[in-house]
Protein backbone atom coordinates (compact mmCIF):
# COMPACT_ATOMS: atom_id res chain seq x y z
CA UNK A 1 0.00 0.00 0.00
CA UNK A 2 1.09 3.28 -0.62
CA UNK A 3 2.27 6.23 1.99
CA UNK A 4 -0.93 8.41 2.31
CA UNK A 5 1.29 11.37 3.35
CA UNK A 6 3.51 10.97 -0.15
CA UNK A 7 0.03 11.93 -2.63
CA UNK A 8 -0.02 15.44 -3.70
CA UNK A 9 -3.22 16.22 -2.05
CA UNK A 10 -1.39 15.46 1.42
CA UNK A 11 1.73 17.45 0.61
CA UNK A 12 -0.70 20.29 -0.23
CA UNK A 13 -2.54 20.11 3.14
CA UNK A 14 1.27 20.07 4.46
CA UNK A 15 2.01 22.73 2.98
CA UNK A 16 -1.24 24.83 3.52
CA UNK A 17 -0.90 24.03 7.64
CA UNK A 18 3.01 25.08 7.56
CA UNK A 19 2.00 28.34 5.90
CA UNK A 20 -1.02 29.29 8.15
CA UNK A 21 1.12 28.21 11.40
CA UNK A 22 3.80 30.27 10.69
CA UNK A 23 0.99 33.55 10.44
CA UNK A 24 -0.75 32.28 13.75
CA UNK A 25 2.35 31.67 15.13
CA UNK A 26 3.92 34.92 14.70
CA UNK A 27 0.29 37.17 15.30
CA UNK A 28 -0.25 35.26 18.41
CA UNK A 29 2.48 32.91 19.69
CA UNK A 30 3.30 29.39 20.42
CA UNK A 31 0.91 29.39 23.72
CA UNK A 32 -1.78 31.77 22.36
CA UNK A 33 -2.17 29.99 19.39
CA UNK A 34 -4.73 27.40 18.31
CA UNK A 35 -4.54 24.06 16.50
CA UNK A 36 -8.34 25.60 15.24
CA UNK A 37 -7.40 28.99 14.02
CA UNK A 38 -4.40 27.58 12.36
CA UNK A 39 -6.76 24.78 10.68
CA UNK A 40 -9.39 27.83 9.50
CA UNK A 41 -6.90 29.61 8.21
CA UNK A 42 -5.55 26.70 6.32
CA UNK A 43 -8.78 25.27 5.30
CA UNK A 44 -7.88 22.12 6.60
CA UNK A 45 -9.66 19.88 9.00
CA UNK A 46 -8.69 19.62 12.91
CA UNK A 47 -7.16 15.75 12.45
CA UNK A 48 -4.82 16.92 10.24
CA UNK A 49 -2.42 18.47 12.30
CA UNK A 50 -1.93 15.38 14.27
CA UNK A 51 -1.84 13.44 11.15
CA UNK A 52 0.69 15.34 9.36
CA UNK A 53 2.58 17.05 12.82
CA UNK A 54 1.66 14.67 16.08
CA UNK A 55 1.32 18.08 17.74
CA UNK A 56 1.17 21.50 18.25
CA UNK A 57 4.67 21.48 19.70
CA UNK A 58 5.83 19.16 16.63
CA UNK A 59 4.12 21.61 14.15
CA UNK A 60 6.09 24.77 15.68
CA UNK A 61 9.07 22.74 15.73
CA UNK A 62 8.73 22.33 11.37
CA UNK A 63 7.90 25.92 11.32
CA UNK A 64 10.91 27.40 13.01
CA UNK A 65 13.51 24.52 10.78
CA UNK A 66 11.24 26.00 7.44
CA UNK A 67 12.64 29.56 8.52
CA UNK A 68 15.94 28.63 9.48
CA UNK A 69 16.21 26.73 5.91
CA UNK A 70 14.49 29.75 3.83
CA UNK A 71 16.64 32.42 5.96
CA UNK A 72 19.47 30.65 4.79
CA UNK A 73 18.85 31.09 1.56
CA UNK A 74 18.48 35.00 1.85
CA UNK A 75 21.20 36.42 4.56
CA UNK A 76 24.33 36.26 3.09
CA UNK A 77 26.87 33.82 4.75
CA UNK A 78 28.37 35.28 7.98
CA UNK A 79 32.43 34.80 6.45
CA UNK A 80 31.17 36.75 3.46
CA UNK A 81 30.92 39.89 6.05
CA UNK A 82 34.06 41.85 6.12
CA UNK A 83 35.42 45.00 8.15
CA UNK A 84 33.73 46.34 11.30
CA UNK A 85 30.44 46.64 12.41
CA UNK A 86 29.24 49.45 10.83
CA UNK A 87 30.58 48.07 7.50
CA UNK A 88 29.23 44.68 8.11
CA UNK A 89 25.34 45.83 8.81
CA UNK A 90 26.21 47.83 5.30
CA UNK A 91 27.01 44.68 3.41
CA UNK A 92 24.41 42.55 5.29
CA UNK A 93 21.30 45.34 4.02
CA UNK A 94 22.80 45.24 0.59
CA UNK A 95 23.12 41.85 0.50
CA UNK A 96 19.94 41.73 1.48
CA UNK A 97 17.63 44.21 -0.42
CA UNK A 98 19.47 42.80 -3.67
CA UNK A 99 18.07 39.34 -2.46
CA UNK A 100 14.95 41.04 -2.17
CA UNK A 101 14.74 42.93 -5.74
CA UNK A 102 16.17 39.65 -7.59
Amino acid sequence: MANVKNNLSAQETRRRLLEAAGVVFAEHGFHSATIKEITDRAGAALASVNYHFRDKGELYAEVMRRIQIDSAQILPPEDGLRGNAVTRLRQFIRYVVLQMIR
